[in-house]
């Protein structure tokens, strides 16, 4: 396996341990996470500084690899945005946070 997918795979495992914090295991009913909501999830996660990025996000190595314009147009046909990192919140509250917004009631929790 070529160095820049040995990365890629533990960028995939980093993302996935943080996906993880926001929806634990057993928690949550699945269903009812509408696009919305991963829309806000993938938003923040990918907003989280990390080391092995030099203490960038990804976002911001995204942009910084491929440009500014090339880089706003792939997130925004995911509907993905920057989160400030005084904003930045890796709980599950921030699903119900943004749902209010929306005028939506919040995930049920199954413990």
């Amino acid at each position: 396996m070529a160095q820049h997918a040995r990365k890629q795979v533990l960028n995939i495992g980093i993302d996935h341990t943080e996906i993880r914090q926001i929806l634990e295991k057993g928690m949550f009913i699945f269903d009812e996470l509408a696009c919305a909501d991963m829309v806000v999830l993938m938003s923040h996660v990918n907003s989280n500084p990390r080391a092995s990025l030099g203490g960038k996000s990804p976002i911001q190595m995204l942009r910084f690899v491929y440009g500014d314009d090339d880089a706003n147009a792939l997130l925004d046909a995911f509907g993905i945005y920057g989160v400030n990192r005084d904003e930045l919140m890796l709980k599950p509250e921030i699903l119900d946070i943004e749902r209010a917004k929306r005028g939506e009631p919040p995930l049920t929790r199954l413990r």
